[in-house]
């Protein structure tokens, strides 16, 4: 039986972003996605630790909830544009740039719009669900 979830890898301003928003984040993205496995990788901790403690220590709460991936790069954004072409991933993002590479291999992006998260995949529509406090 092949494991039917969608991985969703999630960076330093989305998790940050995430932290306003009152609603079950976990829902909501299941929601846009289907069921997902969440991952953080190693870079993007290594960013939340150099935040001050009352945005780090939330923010790095939250990515504890998601299974850690293990780099050495010494940035986030390389690191995530790598993992995401090698295959089926979901990249949980706000940072506009980021945003614009990945999505120009195809790669479909979750991001904050307020108090909504949007979903754009390459030849769907935008999703945008509104998350509720």
């Amino acid at each position: 039986m092949s494991n039917s979830k969608k991985k969703v890898v999630f960076d330093t301003s989305f998790l940050i972003n995430s932290l306003d928003v009152r609603s079950d984040l976990d829902f909501m993205i299941e929601t846009i996605v289907g069921p997902y496995k969440g991952y953080v990788p190693e870079p993007v901790i290594r960013e939340l630790k150099r935040f001050p403690k009352e945005v780090s220590m939330p923010a790095l709460f939250l990515a504890s909830k998601y299974a850690l991936i293990p780099s050495e790069d010494a940035y986030a954004d390389n690191f995530m544009i790598r993992r995401a072409r090698l295959g089926n991933w979901i990249l949980a993002s706000d940072d506009l740039s980021l945003s614009r590479a990945v999505r120009t291999y195809g790669i479909p992006v979750i991001s904050h719009a307020g108090r909504k998260l949007r979903y754009s995949a390459p030849g769907r529509a935008h999703r945008v669900l509104t998350l509720r406090a």
